[in-house]
């Protein structure tokens, strides 16, 4: 591999990484905000606000994941009835 090309791949794989980590923290920035309005003049729960936010974020991991493996990937984690059975248990209890 050329040595002009591996640098250049590094500082790409650097940006990547600065960006994301700037989206990120603007993001969960946002998401506090918006969370505070929702306390304070919707009066909602913080418990459904902290449910619904996971449920969001789940799904949009499932639809990242599909679209960056192949579906047939995917499926297969599905037809193992012990992962199955994981999947569903962390999906209920890891996070609590």
């Amino acid at each position: 591999m050329n040595p002009d090309s591996k640098d250049s791949l590094n500082k790409s794989k650097t940006a990547r990484g600065i960006f994301f980590t700037l989206a990120g923290g603007t993001m969960w920035g946002f998401s506090g905000t918006c969370g505070q309005y929702l306390f304070t003049y919707k009066n909602l729960d913080s418990a459904w606000v902290t449910v619904t936010r996971m449920i969001c974020a789940g799904i949009i991991l499932l639809v990242l994941a599909f679209i960056k493996q192949r579906k047939e990937e995917m499926k297969e984690i599905m037809q193992d009835k012990r992962d199955r059975r994981q999947l569903f248990i962390f999906s209920i209890f890891g996070l609590m």
